[in-house]
């Protein structure tokens, strides 16, 4: 079993800012699963992007509902 220390969701349907020029490419809940299903990961530690500003609405979106998580801002 992994627990996934830090992992990014870039969900256009949230509100997303470029910074400095930047804006990563959309990478949804649904396909962070789908990239790591073979992994047996347990859990994880979503962590909101500069992009993302302060807005955390897409964390309540429960694409990981069946999941262990920890959410930091940084």
């Amino acid at each position: 079993m992994l627990f996934d220390s830090h992992l990014h969701i870039i969900d256009p349907r949230f509100p997303l800012v470029t910074n400095q020029s930047y804006r990563p490419p959309e990478f949804t809940c649904k396909d962070y699963l789908k990239r790591t299903h073979h992994l047996n990961i347990v859990g994880g530690a979503i962590v909101s992007g500069s992009f993302q500003a302060f807005d955390q609405t897409y964390l309540l979106d429960g694409g990981f509902r069946h999941y262990s998580l920890l959410v930091f801002d940084v």
